[in-house]
């Protein structure tokens, strides 16, 4: 009775290893591009904080791939990554594309001319 138990128990937990990482969350981040300190390093920078590309080779082709880009990138975190590169969350993506910059709008004034009125 043990064993089976033990073994059923082995069984799920290796379902919920699996389950998890067929179901890893994407997220969606919108930065700048910025070289790393250390070579070949790229990360998105998101306000206060870094996503550190670990597949940036795939994209370096692209012309809008160049630093000061806005980009908006759909990937996942991944936890336990060991890289030569020490900034930045540990992110691979999964599709990139840079974010379109609008002119801002000019207001132009606009000067309306009314007769006065005579006596």
């Amino acid at each position: 009775m043990i064993r089976k138990t033990t073994m059923t128990l082995g069984a799920l937990a290796l379902c919920a290893l699996f389950a998890s990482a067929a179901f890893a969350k994407q997220i969606t981040i919108r930065g700048k591009l910025q070289k790393t300190v250390e070579v070949n390093g790229w990360v998105i920078v998101t306000g206060q904080q870094k996503y550190l590309l670990l597949n940036a080779q795939k994209f370096q082709n692209e012309k809008w791939f160049a630093e000061a880009s806005e980009v908006e990138a759909i990937g996942e975190i991944k936890k336990g990554v060991t890289t030569i590169h020490m900034e930045g969350i540990p992110f691979a993506v999964q599709s990139m594309h840079p974010v379109e910059q609008h002119e801002s709008q000019v207001i132009t004034p606009v000067m309306i001319c009314l007769p006065l009125a005579s006596d």
